[in-house]
């Protein structure tokens, strides 16, 4: 046990100097490739910390000449022809809530793109482009009118609208202005008397008069608080459309639109549309239609910025939505202070409207122009404002989460250089304010009017495909897991099948030694007898010659049995060494049967057994089987003796031969030939079904009592078998425990290979 032990510590220690290397070796590979990944990624890093600051340069440069390239080309678009809405165009849409339906180029959709991008705002409110009420406000003139005052307006009133008597409004008009009345309710009257006049066509010059009149008074309301200038110019171009164009009324009309809009801007550019061709009014109206259609988106925008957090003194950068679409607006203070001689004593804050469409194609431009500076395994991703990205991607909305990637790479800072330039007719329209709020930058480019706003954005360049980044890494990856897997099955298999080879030379040793203890006493015992017998006769001790003659016998019988032994051992020897030669010849198989039962009846008697072989069948003794007799004689031998062994005393051991016609199983397949089958019968203790197979094998001996009690070395029934499938048949046995056991040796009668030497197929492999 303890050699068996030793066996295998030995085994176990070899399996893991055979293994070790490969564990080892995979190890190492496993860590070089985990290394390579590494590697990858830090030069994919390297290389982008190296590309993002130079993006981040060139990009700077690159889209802030296209933004300054679309301010101006924005502010020219405007008085461009081709630009004009034409009537029938689209739909209505909402101008900052309010539906107008008065004119088709009102009706048209602000998505055309026409926007006032340069803003200003002064103490949190809008100056550029200028706002105005939504709603009448009544005005304050009415309630500051005296005793007296008020008495010569309600005289004027009931002249103008109940009376309807031009003298006697004229005269009433008069009166007020001797009695010093305020501007606003002065110029109400008298633009209540143009319209009374204008009635009643009792009037001269009234277009010029009511075009003077809006001129005087810009900030005048009615009642109302309708803008009187408004309700005047209108009243004008309606009566000029029925005469000649007086002077200044164009001029007085765009001032309106730029510098003191209103809700009733669209009917005033409506009015001023619709006069007649020969005129030459057209072009301008159509010019301050879009200029107002831009105003009012730049406005709409302004107040939705207004309602942002927002530090006026700070520079910022704000995303506005509005109707499905984005503006980025770039703030920058550019007096963060209030200052004395600025309009309304505030910090002044410039605002430049920019749509986030054209934003994302002034980065994929710039994109496009360094695309072959761009890994493909990459994006880049911009961070302007609090929104991010992918320079490939539309502007995600603020609420929508910001684009997903396999990690930053690295980024850059870069900057959007924006400068206030106003287009020339904001420029006249609003020196005053712009003469305050904006001063000029040493050094800024010709032609360039103000400040330099300079508004960060951020360049990041993430890892968006990991599989073409690893591409290369993974083919390597799998080619070593492939050589390593390989290898661990081709060693795995080696030491499996040299675990089986152990196993069965431990076996074959312990059969090896169990079978020259087994010989050795097979041969001591019979050796010792005739050693013991014949000393007996030789020394004269045996008196009587029936003494002697029984001494000689068994001598002779233990010379048999030992000579049987040895044959069987060095049978084995020779089929185990495939040195086993068998000469195929015709034989009496009757004869040889007879010959082989009256050879073991001696033994039979010795161990008290009955031996008889049964009567053959009819035509037996004509039975000439072409076989190896000694062969055959040889298997008969070991039956009859493994049955003599096993029998009790008492018991009968029967011998008998059959006959078959049909087809024999045999190592070469099923055919078609005469079967002889000699079969031997013992009264033994049986066989156990799960053991029938297994006593065919070398050195197998059921249980211990039957070493014990039980001759033989294990070899003799493997001894039979391999002569049963030499000749091409086989041997069966039918047996059940405590009711004997029958074995058949089953061989065609002639031999199906056709051939003089026979090797089992274990000896061919």
């Amino acid at each position: 046990m303890n050699s068996h032990h030793r066996r295998q510590a030995s085994f176990l220690k070899q399996a893991l100097l055979i293994a070790a290397p490969l564990v080892i070796l995979s190890a190492v590979s496993l860590y070089s490739l985990r290394q390579d990944k590494a590697s990858i990624e830090q030069d994919a890093r390297d290389r982008a910390r190296i590309l993002a600051p130079e993006l981040a340069r060139q990009w700077s440069t690159s889209v802030s000449r296209n933004l300054a390239q679309f301010l101006t080309t924005q502010s020219h678009d405007i008085s461009k022809p081709e630009a004009v809405p034409q009537a029938g165009d689209s739909s209505p849409t909402t101008t900052r809530g309010r539906v107008t339906e008065e004119t088709a180029e009102l009706r048209m959709s602000l998505r055309g793109g026409w926007l006032q991008s340069q803003c200003l705002l002064i103490n949190g409110q809008i100056r550029i482009p200028a706002d105005y009420p939504h709603q009448p406000e009544p005005p304050d003139w009415p309630n500051e009118l005296k005793t007296e005052q008020s008495r010569l307006w309600r005289a004027a009133e009931e002249a103008l609208f109940q009376r309807r008597d031009p003298k006697a409004a004229r005269n009433a008009v008069t009166a007020l202005i001797g009695a010093k009345v305020p501007a606003a309710s002065f110029a109400n009257a008298e633009f209540n008397l143009l319209l009374l006049e204008a009635r009643q066509g009792a009037g001269a010059n009234l277009t010029q008069r009511l075009a003077n009149l809006a001129q005087r008074h810009p900030k005048v309301c009615t009642e109302a608080g309708s803008p009187l200038a408004d309700l005047a110019l209108i009243q004008a171009l309606h009566q000029a459309s029925k005469g000649r164009l007086p002077d200044g009324l164009m001029e007085g009309l765009s001032q309106r639109v730029i510098r003191h809009p209103s809700f009733l801007t669209p009917q005033l550019l409506e009015a001023a549309r619709g006069m007649p061709p020969d005129l030459d009014t057209s072009q301008q109206a159509r010019f301050l239609t879009r200029l107002w259609l831009a105003q009012e988106r730049s406005r709409g925008l302004l107040h939705s910025l207004l309602h942002q957090p927002m530090d006026p003194t700070q520079q910022s950068e704000i995303w506005l939505d509005e109707e499905g679409q984005r503006f980025l607006a770039l703030c920058s203070p550019t007096y963060p202070q209030p200052v004395v001689g600025l309009p309304s004593a505030g910090a002044a804050t410039h605002v430049t409207l920019i749509p986030a469409r054209h934003l994302q194609d002034a980065f994929r431009g710039a994109l496009v122009e360094g695309s072959e500076q761009v890994p493909p395994y990459t994006t880049v991703v911009i961070q302007l404002g609090d929104r991010r990205w992918p320079v490939t991607a539309l502007l995600p909305a603020q609420d929508r989460p910001g684009p997903t990637s396999a990690g930053e790479l690295a980024s850059a800072s870069g900057q959007l250089t924006v400068y206030p330039d106003f287009p020339a007719w904001s420029q006249s329209a609003f020196q005053d304010i712009l003469n305050i709020a904006i001063r000029p930058t040493t050094g800024a480019p010709a032609g360039r009017a103000g400040f330099l706003n300079l508004h960060p954005f951020t360049v990041s360049l993430e890892l968006s495909d990991p599989d073409l980044l690893y591409r290369g890494y993974k083919q390597r990856l799998w080619l070593a897991a492939g050589l390593i897997l390989s290898a661990a099955a081709a060693a795995l298999i080696g030491l499996v099948s040299a675990w089986r080879a152990f196993q069965r030379q431990l076996r074959l040793a312990e059969m090896t030694s169990n079978f020259v203890s087994s010989v050795s006493h097979e041969l001591r015992a019979p050796l010792a007898s005739v050693r013991l017998m014949a000393e007996s006769l030789d020394q004269g001790r045996i008196a009587g010659n029936e003494r002697q003659k029984d001494y000689f016998r068994l001598i002779v019988q233990e010379c048999r049995r030992l000579s049987s032994l040895v044959e069987n051992v060095l049978d084995f020897s020779r089929i185990n060494q495939g040195r086993k030669r068998y000469e195929f010849e015709p034989i009496d198989l009757v004869a040889l049967i007879r010959q082989t039962v009256s050879l073991m009846e001696p033994n039979a008697g010795e161990q008290k057994v009955g031996l008889a072989f049964s009567e053959p069948p009819p035509g037996a003794e004509e039975l000439q089987p072409c076989w190896d007799g000694q062969a055959v004689q040889q298997a008969l031998v070991n039956l009859i003796d493994n049955a003599i062994k096993h029998s009790p005393a008492g018991g009968i051991v029967m011998v008998g031969l059959e006959v078959m016609k049909g087809a024999t199983e045999s190592s070469v397949g099923h055919r078609p030939s005469t079967i002889i089958r000699v079969w031997v019968e013992d009264q033994g203790q049986g066989i156990p079904a799960e053991e029938q197979e297994r006593i065919f094998e070398p050195f197998y001996r059921r249980g211990s009592e039957l070493r014990r009690e039980t001759k033989g070395v294990g070899i003799g029934l493997s001894i039979v078998k391999h002569i049963a499938e030499a000749h091409g048949g086989r041997v069966l046995v039918r047996s059940a425990a405590g009711q004997g056991s029958r074995f058949t040796l089953e061989l065609p009668l002639v031999n199906p290979t056709g051939t003089i030497e026979n090797e089992t197929a274990d000896q061919r492999r």
